[in-house]
Order: C-alpha cells, then structure tokens, then sequence
C-alpha cells in the first residue's frame, strides 16, 4: 500500500522492465522474492536469508524455505549464509533490495560496499528502512508513556548487541560514500492504528497495527531478557501496556519511513 501496489520505487521494479539477476537481503518469508519472480519470469531471483548466531533460527528459516520451493516458480531461490562474511557471487546483480535490516547490520558502510561491489554498472540498490522512533506532527504522543518507552529500549538494545538502529538520513550519505550516483531518498508514514481520517492512511494504520501487534512478542522478547535481562513474566506485563499504546487512537503517532 504505502508504494501503490508496487514492490519498489527503483525502475527495476516496473512490469515492463526486463532483469536478469535480482537479490533480495534478509528476505523474511521470502514473498517479496516470489512476488517479483512471478512479476519477471525473465529474471533469476535469488533470496538470501540472513543467517542469525541462533542456529534454532536458521533451522526454523530451512523448514520454511523447504515449504515456499514448493509453492515458487523456478526462477527464485532461497540460500541461507552470513552477510557480515565475505559475499562469493560470481556474477553480479541488476539489482539489491534491501528491506528491515536495521539492527540486522553490524557495519552499515561494510554493507553497502558489498552491494556496490555485486551491482551491475547502472543497476540499483533499493533500501527500505524505518525510524525507529515514533513521532506525532500533533503533540498528542506523549514522551513517558510505554510505546516511547519500549522503541527507546530496542534502540538501547540493538547498541548492546552492537547493531544500531540506522538513521534513514544517513543511508543517503553512505550510498555516495561507497560510489552510488543518483541516490534519491522518500519519505513516508506509517500510522500506528487508524486515528488518521484519510482512507488510505487509515487503510495502512489498520494494515500496520495488525502487523505490529501480532509480531510484537517475537520482535521484542530476545531485546528485553537479553539484553535488557527482564524476566519473561516483566516482559509480558511491559507488552501489554505498549499494546494499549498501538491501539490508543488519541495517540496521532506514526512510524517514519
């Protein structure tokens, strides 16, 4: 919804343009890489899924990969490997997209160098990353209740672990750093609910509180008892304010992108 329907902003993305090798970085559920495969029959999609020091993690990431070949054209795989190791593509890519890796990245500069390095000339790199902040343009979220609470204590975490949250702003200047040319950066809103009166911001609120209320265990478990050493039992009470936060519409909050 929030880029109209379309996979990306980058001309790559477009129906009628032709690719021939796409990578996608930390593809997730991997629907991304099988929407666009499906979208360029032409094109060799490949998906790597970033693989965590949890090996739980990477196990659970085969079991789901095993099920999505299944259900994909021939034209995309899924591999598992490390991205902060040595990349050993042979052959490079039209182009990288790159969605929700902040806090994923220990070295962001490392990271785009390895982009740069595996892109064709005049293929793109696609970042998508969100603020981890939430703001209102109103003053009505206030700075002391739980919601602001818990993104200070991810941003907290995420340094504990040595993966910051990355400012957006500051992907734009390490893109040029690394040699990319013509780098453009959009802005865009995500409502934490449906307080905004604009159909298709309320549509996307209503989109985004589901999506943030039904992962808001697993995103914020490891960040609280791990690094923050909560019990399960403070985290489960401590959640359940932050989601009477989500769905609280006098809050006009929303999430930068």
């Amino acid at each position: 919804m929030t880029l109209g329907g379309r996979l990306g902003l980058a001309p790559p993305c477009q129906p009628d343009v032709k690719v021939d090798r796409v990578l996608d970085v930390g593809t997730g559920t991997g629907i991304w890489a099988i929407q666009f495969g499906d979208d360029h029959p032409e094109a060799e999609a490949s998906s790597k899924v970033m693989k965590f020091e949890c090996v739980l993690t990477v196990n659970r990431f085969s079991a789901l990969i095993y099920l999505l070949r299944s259900q994909t054209s021939t034209n995309v795989k899924f591999e598992i490997d490390d991205i902060d190791e040595e990349w050993t593509y042979t052959t490079q890519f039209d182009y990288i997209h790159s969605r929700f890796m902040s806090s994923s990245i220990a070295d962001w500069k490392a990271y785009l160098t390895k982009c740069f390095n595996h892109i064709q000339p005049g293929g793109y790199l696609e970042l998508q990353e969100p603020e981890m902040e939430f703001q209102s343009d109103d003053g009505t979220f206030p700075a002391d209740c739980p919601l602001a609470k818990y993104g200070n204590l991810l941003k907290e975490a995420a340094a504990i672990f040595g993966r910051e949250y990355v400012s957006v702003s500051s992907l734009k200047t390490l893109m040029v750093d690394v040699g990319f040319k013509d780098v453009t950066l959009s802005r865009y809103k995500w409502p934490i609910n449906t307080w905004p009166k604009d159909p298709s911001f309320k549509e996307l609120g209503a989109w985004g509180f589901e999506n943030s209320n039904a992962g808001l265990e697993a995103i914020s478990t490891a960040p609280l008892t791990r690094a923050h050493k909560w019990t399960r039992e403070e985290v489960n009470v401590f959640l359940a304010e932050v989601r009477k936060d989500l769905a609280n519409k006098n809050y006009h909050t929303y999430v930068p992108m």
